[in-house]
């Protein structure tokens, strides 16, 4: 191979006064050359630079240090034994994790089959040997900032991509969220608006017929109330915007008030509940009773909702050292592992279908989790098709200090 007759003598101040792109001590530049000479002179201008150089011999050891250490730029001779440049710039753009980075061929000779069979392996420049050396840098630093373009590039492409697919998101969201308040305001509405015509029109109802239609009434706004309510939850959560106090909580003054609220609810699917709490137990933790109240609530009201006629609803409160823990138990149709997945995602549509038609937004378990993880805990479903449910809430128990 002949050697490059130019010597590092020949380095003009003009040469290496270009303005750096960026810092050269971040940019890697491998050099391939099977002639010693060459390397020596090469890797002293761009060291001279301040830019890191790695070097090769052949083909082979390229594909060696690359996998080694990713370079910013590859500048390849062409002849080379055991593998020569092209070879070895065919195996780098084969390969996506080194296709894009950026390969000079340096040659020795201004042979037009080469420079045309440089750029057909993917090559994006060559250099003539004997080379310039301001020619050399000045190629370099260009196809650097080419680089850092095509990067920046792709990083923003990437970013655009991420924020499509979030806006996509929020867009499906928005039409589900359309969609669900739609359809489950319009039942209660329609009913209200049935009932209320049927009042205008009978101008004398039987007491007993005032008394169910302003029942049915009262019981479709609450519906309605509800739904608006979880929505704005929702938004309150994600907005960052959803406060609470932080306080001692007793967690069985919570379950069992809300036990004694479902009892009518429960006695009309003649669901039997279940209370196992063991006596002096103190479940007390740092949390937010209102709060607190809503997660169990709509636990609870789950239980309910997705358990058969003459059913038995279980609820278990007892504390570690470390944990108060608080399960709800169903004898329902079960979760599948498929609803499972997706159980506290926003606007959840289970297979699952409440046992006595009552709604469902798909929005509660979701805040549920919210709510409890805002709290410092957790929450999951242990669930089996056919064999029911059990909800499980775990939170830092508050530690009481012994008396003195």
């Amino acid at each position: 191979m002949e050697s490059v007759s130019r010597s590092t003598s020949s380095l003009s101040s003009e040469a290496l006064a270009l303005p750096a792109i960026i810092n050269p001590a971040d940019i890697v530049i491998l050099i391939a050359d099977d002639l010693q000479d060459n390397l020596n002179i090469v890797q002293a201008v761009l060291g001279y630079k301040g830019y890191q150089v790695e070097t090769a011999k052949n083909g082979k050891q390229v594909l060696e240090e690359v996998a080694r250490r990713l370079p910013d730029l590859i500048l390849l001779d062409i002849q080379m034994p055991e593998m020569n440049g092209f070879e070895a710039c065919r195996h780098l753009k084969a390969n996506p994790d080194f296709r894009e980075i950026p390969v000079i061929f340096l040659t020795a000779k201004a042979d037009s089959y080469d420079i045309v069979d440089g750029f057909k392996h993917g090559a994006v420049d060559y250099i003539t040997k004997p080379f310039n050396t301001m020619e050399l840098l000045a190629r370099v630093q260009t196809h650097l900032e080419l680089k850092r373009s095509r990067d920046l590039l792709a990083e923003k492409n990437k970013y655009l991509e991420i924020m499509t697919a979030g806006l996509t998101k929020l867009n499906n969201e928005k039409n589900d969220f359309i969609g669900i308040a739609a359809h489950e305001l319009k039942n209660p509405l329609t009913s209200i608006r049935g009932m209320a015509n049927f009042l205008r029109l009978d101008f004398d109802p039987s007491l007993e017929s005032m008394k169910a239609m302003l029942e049915n009434i009262v019981k479709s706004s609450e519906r309605m109330f509800s739904i608006i309510h979880n929505l704005m939850d929702v938004s309150a959560i994600e907005e960052g915007s959803f406060r609470f106090d932080i306080m001692p909580v007793e967690m069985e003054t919570a379950v069992r008030d809300l036990v004694e609220q479902y009892r009518h609810q429960a006695d009309l699917k003649r669901i039997e509940f279940v209370l196992d709490i063991p006596s002096g137990n103190e479940a007390k933790i740092h949390g937010n009773h209102d709060t607190l109240t809503q997660v169990l609530d709509n636990l609870l009201s789950n239980a309910i909702k997705y358990s058969g006629e003459g059913t038995t609803v279980t609820i278990r409160l007892f504390k570690t050292d470390s944990c108060v823990r608080c399960e709800v138990q169903d004898e329902g149709m079960g979760i599948s592992e498929s609803d499972r997945n997706k159980l506290f995602g926003k606007f959840a549509q289970l297979s699952t279908r409440p046992t006595g038609d009552e709604a469902s937004t798909g929005l509660g378990l979701y805040i549920a989790k919210k709510l409890t993880e805002a709290m410092n805990g957790t929450i999951q479903c242990l669930s089996e098709t056919g064999k029911g449910s059990i909800f499980i809430l775990e939170f830092p128990a508050l530690q009481i200090p012994e008396p003195v």
